[in-house]
């Protein structure tokens, strides 16, 4: 299971909860949930960020996660931990000005010019 600091996504822990008012139901389904996608996480290897299912991944769990948060607290957690929203998770190393493909190759996007 991925540990605070570990690359990959955060882990809800006692004082995290407390931080950002979570309740004690809040915070059992959030191991709950945790608990269920670990075999998935350390299958992606030892640089799940990297591995091109980790934005899947990921993106479902941000989807079970604003489900147990409510939008509200989501978006502290975001902001406080910096967890991404649901469906746009990146891998890291994306630039700026660049998308990236379902297969994970990162493209460069076509630079517009204002109309003067």
């Amino acid at each position: 299971m991925p540990q605070q600091g570990q690359p990959g996504w955060v882990m809800f822990t006692d004082d995290m909860g407390k931080e950002i008012n979570l309740t004690t139901d809040q915070m059992t389904r959030l191991r709950e949930m945790d608990k269920r996608y670990q075999a998935e996480y350390l299958a992606l290897g030892k640089d799940p960020m990297n591995n091109p299912n980790y934005r899947a991944l990921n993106d479902r769990r941000n989807m079970d996660l604003q489900g147990i948060l409510g939008q509200q607290t989501y978006t502290t957690w975001q902001s406080r931990y910096g967890g991404k929203p649901a469906g746009t998770t990146t891998p890291s190393g994306t630039k700026p000005g660049t998308s990236t493909t379902p297969g994970g190759t990162t493209t460069p996007q076509p630079k517009t010019t204002s109309p003067r």
